[in-house]
């Protein structure tokens, strides 16, 4: 979105499900997401983590195996 966030919004409720502010990764000088990467974020609160894919064009976003 234009907030610099990466939202994953469930499409048939148009509710966000969650939502990644890129200072939580500490890598992005300009705070947004962009480009080809992948990153990793921990859980919290006992949930499992996510690792999240960027393709540039598209995001794909994995629950962490632990």
């Amino acid at each position: 979105g234009a907030s610099g966030r990466l939202h994953a919004i469930d499409i048939r409720e148009g509710k966000t499900v969650w939502k990644i502010d890129p200072k939580l990764i500490g890598e992005f000088p300009n705070e947004i997401f962009w480009g080809t990467a992948i990153y990793t974020l921990p859980g919290e609160n006992g949930k499992k983590g996510k690792v999240i894919s960027l393709t540039g064009n598209n995001a794909y976003c994995f629950e962490a195996y632990r």
